[in-house]
């Protein structure tokens, strides 16, 4: 979905915000991200905000997570 948010969270705290997706949907938050447990948003206007919870961050890998958000 073009212009989603998208917010990565470790420990309760924001580590990486991708403000707007591709056209293709593809989104990067930030290639230095600390290694942890994230939590990752995703959200756009009329549109129910998703939440995925422990995703796996290496630190020097891709991470790839995904989003199918619902219409309200």
């Amino acid at each position: 979905m073009i212009g989603a948010t998208v917010n990565g969270y470790l420990g309760g705290v924001v580590r990486g915000t991708a403000t707007t997706t591709a056209p293709d949907g593809v989104y990067e938050i930030n290639a230095n991200l600390p290694a942890g447990a994230y939590t990752v948003t995703g959200s756009t206007p009329g549109y129910m905000t998703q939440i995925k919870t422990g995703i796996a961050v290496t630190a020097g890998a891709t991470t790839l997570a995904s989003f199918n958000l619902q219409p309200q």
